[in-house]
């Protein structure tokens, strides 16, 4: 986490900030922690919980925004306007330990907390190697501050402030471009098995049966043999004196049908 500044606003219906994340695999979140302080105040002892709202987003092109000339990337990217999928929490909070080591322009006590805030989610399932957005925004009656984690020339965040949909604000262009950037999460959850794998595997298997069955039936055929009811434990489909004789006891009783082979 970067330590030497204590990063932007992100209030809910206020200005709400986001950032971009991409899984190696198809992922669903099960679990968010991510890290902040309060604008020129802490939290009062003995309070260990605080609302937040948790949003998701789809990707889209930043170059309609004209403010690619301040990125070295070739065509950033930005949050979709619609989250698809939103949720509120009331997130754990603890202090995180980490000391502010910043100046913060003295427009705060360098004594201010940061804290470390947990919650989980239960979802949604992302797809892998997609770039999604997570926008987490405070929903109480204090001011909140993300904290940053990296900060290069190439890292950014977003903002924006509702009414207005788009996210259109970058944040480290062009007055703090050393001092922020990527915004200070951590996502953990599980890996999803892909669908294609658990299909491949089903066929497989109705495939040998099929092979297994066809077999038994020519077998039958070649050997001549009539058939009869039979108890299916037997794992056989038909009587006569080769091989495949149901054993006595697992053939269902009554008299043989001429017409069965």
């Amino acid at each position: 986490m970067n330590s030497t500044d204590r990063g932007a606003f992100s209030v809910h219906n206020q200005q709400e900030l986001a950032d971009q994340f991409t899984s190696q695999s198809t992922f669903s979140i099960q679990s968010l922690t991510w890290y902040g302080s309060f604008w020129q105040t802490d939290l009062a002892p003995g309070v260990t919980q605080y609302p937040f709202v948790i949003s998701i987003f789809d990707s889209t092109s930043a170059s309609q925004y004209g403010a690619v000339q301040y990125y070295s990337l070739a065509d950033p990217t930005t949050a979709a306007p619609s989250p698809i999928f939103q949720t509120s929490v009331l997130a754990d909070v603890q202090p995180s330990g980490v000391p502010f080591t910043g100046t913060d322009g003295g427009l705060d006590a360098a004594s201010r907390v940061t804290y470390a805030f947990t919650t989980d989610i239960g979802g949604p399932t992302l797809n892998a190697s997609t770039e999604y957005w997570i926008s987490i925004t405070a929903d109480g009656t204090t001011l909140w501050r993300w904290a940053n984690s990296t900060v290069t020339a190439s890292d950014y965040s977003v903002d924006r402030n509702p009414p207005e949909t788009t996210w259109d604000g970058f944040s480290n262009a062009p007055y703090n471009l050393q001092t922020r950037g990527n915004l200070a999460f951590t996502l953990e959850g599980s890996e999803v098995p892909e669908p294609s794998t658990s299909l491949s595997v089903g066929a497989a298997l109705s495939l040998i049966l099929l092979l297994r069955l066809s077999n038994e039936i020519h077998r039958c055929r070649q050997s001549g043999a009539r058939w009869q009811p039979a108890n299916i434990v037997a794992r056989r489909f038909c009587q006569g004196n080769g091989p495949l004789e149901i054993p006595p006891d697992a053939a269902c009783p009554g008299a043989e049908n001429p017409g069965w082979r």
